[in-house]
């Protein structure tokens, strides 16, 4: 197995380990209410803490995905540039090129 994905297993097993006894250690229920709602949800408070965590990690990637937008935008006008002076070279070659490459 290579180091990286001994690695990744490991640190994979450590966190799950550790959400188990968080979860074990934390079952009491909590009453969640919103403002405007009249209704209140209860729920564990371990579950609580891992959907806000995974809520979190989602808005962040999102978060990311937006401000890495000029950089792909970039990108992309670059590779079509890319590609339309390698299609101008390709057109530009066969008219160019001589025939008759043996020496003289």
């Amino acid at each position: 197995m290579p180091p990286m994905r001994f690695v990744f297993w490991t640190l994979t097993a450590i966190v799950g380990l550790f959400v188990v006894v968080f979860a074990a250690s934390n079952r009491q229920s909590v009453a969640i209410g919103l403002w405007p709602l009249v209704h209140e949800i209860e729920l564990p408070l371990y579950l609580l803490v891992i959907v806000l965590l995974i809520v979190g990690f989602f808005a962040g990637r999102l978060a990311g995905w937006f401000a890495a937008r000029r950089w792909r935008r970039e990108a992309r006008e670059r590779r079509n540039q890319m590609e339309a002076l390698q299609r101008e070279l390709a057109a530009w070659k066969p008219q160019h090129v001589r025939e008759d490459t043996t020496p003289r």
